[in-house]
């Protein structure tokens, strides 16, 4: 599945709410317990979509870093 990285600051205060179908922000860590608690058991993140390549600090990170969290799943 894909969400948006709402640990992107830009993405959870703005274009999260572009979207009417988005209703809840999830962290990664919150996805992570509901589907081990669902029973997965091989669960892998990917980021996607970075606004920069290049961060020099973690405010880089957190502004322009991955728009997009991909997550995948195995039972």
């Amino acid at each position: 599945m894909e969400t948006p990285n709402v640990e992107n600051i830009f993405v959870s205060t703005l274009t999260f709410n572009y979207d009417y179908t988005h209703i809840t922000k999830l962290p990664k860590i919150v996805i992570k317990r509901l589907l081990q608690f669902l029973g997965f058991t091989k669960i892998e993140f990917i980021y996607l979509h970075p606004a920069k390549d290049k961060y020099d600090t973690r405010y880089d990170e957190l502004l322009y870093g991955p728009q997009d969290l991909a997550i995948i799943a195995y039972k």
